[in-house]
C-alpha cells in the first residue's frame, strides 16, 4: 500500500476519533486549510503543506495532504539536526529545504524537496 493511502486511513482514523486530524466531511466539518504562511513540498508528485507552530509548547507542525484534504498536528520529536515532528505514528523531517514524510503502520517515506509558494 502506498504511503499516501496509508497516511489517508491513519488522518481519516484520527479524525474520527477527535484527535487532531481533519478531514473534509461536507455535513461535518470544515476543510482545514493552510496558512499563507506555510511552507509548500513536493513529495514525490505529492503536494504537501506545513505549517510550522513555535509559539506552543511543544512546538508543532500541521502537515496538509493538499489532494486529499486532511491535515494532521504532530508535535516536535528529538532530532540532532533540522527539525522532526511525529506523533510515533507519522513523522515529518525537515532539513534545509527537503523533508522525508513517513509512517510506521507501512514503513514507506517520501521524499519531500521545499517548493516556491508563488
Amino acid at each position: 500500500m502506498d504511503l499516501f493511502k496509508v497516511l489517508g486511513i491513519v488522518l481519516v482514523t484520527v479524525a474520527l476519533s477527535g484527535c487532531g486530524g481533519q478531514q473534509k466531511d461536507d455535513n461535518k466539518q470544515e476543510v482545514v486549510t493552510p496558512s499563507d504562511n506555510a511552507i509548500t513540498y513536493d513529495c514525490d508528485g505529492e503536494i504537501v503543506k506545513a505549517d510550522f507552530n513555535n509559539d506552543v509548547e511543544p512546538p508543532t507542525a500541521t502537515i496538509y495532504i493538499v489532494d486529499k484534504n486532511v491535515s494532521m498536528t504532530l508535535p516536535s520529536g528529538q532530532t540532532g539536526s533540522g527539525a522532526r515532528y511525529t506523533d510515533g505514528t507519522v513523522t515529518f523531517w525537515t532539513h534545509q529545504g527537503e523533508a522525508t514524510l513517513s509512517t510506521t503502520q507501512s514503513g514507506d517515506t517520501l521524499t519531500c524537496k521545499e517548493v516556491s509558494n508563488e
